[in-house]
């Protein structure tokens, strides 16, 4: 049975493509495009990651998210094909419908964080920047590398990077 799950992770290990890139273009690359978020969403560019979730940490949506894209396509000349806006995002204004469900959902967060917080930090921490109405998968900035290097809108978890 063991055996059996760890073939099957290395299966998954092995079937991910592998993308070569030399360490200074990656670095060019995910720092440029740190520097645009940074601009777009006014955050310190110590404060976002390759693991930095665009839409569920930092909260941008709809037009903010357009003007974000637009510029990744002038600078990279990166054509978001393959992209589905609406399985990462929501339309300005679409979380209004769902106010009571988020007003109710906010206090039992913030009960739940007050009892946990005492115990383990960590935890609370999370809980408390995760957002509130979640059920969109993230968009890392390590999906948009992948993506712009491929040229094509792609999931990271499907590449591993090799430096050469």
């Amino acid at each position: 049975m063991l055996t059996e799950t760890v073939g099957s992770k290395l299966k998954k290990v092995m079937k991910k493509e592998i993308i070569e890139i030399k360490y200074g273009d990656l670095r060019k690359l995910t720092e440029k495009l740190i520097a645009i978020i940074s601009e777009e969403t006014r955050l310190p560019i110590n404060k976002i990651s390759l693991k930095t979730s665009i839409n569920n940490q930092l909260g941008i949506e709809g037009d903010d998210w357009f003007v974000i894209q637009d510029r990744i396509q002038a600078e990279f000349n990166f054509d978001f094909k393959g992209f589905n806006f609406n399985e990462y995002f929501y339309e300005e204004g679409e979380n209004v419908l769902f106010l009571p469900f988020i007003i109710f959902s906010s206090l039992f967060n913030i009960i739940e964080y007050i009892l946990i917080f005492p115990f383990n930090r960590i935890k609370a921490k999370e809980l408390w920047n995760n957002k509130l109405f979640k059920n969109k998968p993230d968009l890392k900035i390590e999906d948009l590398i992948t993506s712009i290097l491929k040229n094509e809108f792609l999931n990271k978890e499907e590449f591993e990077f090799r430096l050469i």
